[in-house]
């Protein structure tokens, strides 16, 4: 590929790349802690969804990595034609989501979304 659809390409990847870390930052500051497994458990994978989940029952591993950090490396690895997947495997995930915390609130996901739309609305591909 070269010249403009190139830049194209480029342009959307970035974009793609601003919404996936928008969305990772979001949902991992918006998700409720208690031991803080929940949100240290925001994988990301390229292509496809994170399989498995990061600690024990119940608590964060003090050797985990941080999540954005991780996260932020994979994000910076994808490719124009690669899909991002930011996933969380536990099982109690869709219950806090629906608001189980009063921590956060319910819909803390959709949120998130709504701020990663909003983080690339009106930006241009080649900017």
């Amino acid at each position: 590929m070269q010249g403009r659809g190139r830049r194209y390409a480029d342009g959307a990847n970035r974009l793609k790349r601003l919404a996936a870390f928008t969305i990772l930052q979001a949902v991992s500051f918006g998700t409720p802690v208690d031991t803080g497994r929940a949100r240290a458990n925001w994988l990301v994978d390229l292509g496809k969804p994170a399989e498995g989940t990061v600690g024990s029952q119940g608590a964060r591993p003090a050797d985990a990595p941080d999540p954005l950090a991780a996260g932020r490396a994979t994000i910076d690895r994808s490719e124009p034609e690669q899909s991002i997947h930011v996933t969380n495997n536990l099982p109690y995930i869709n219950e806090l989501n629906e608001g189980s915390s009063a921590q956060a609130p319910a819909g803390f996901v959709q949120l998130a979304v709504s701020s990663a739309v909003a983080a690339i609305r009106g930006r241009r591909l080649e900017d």
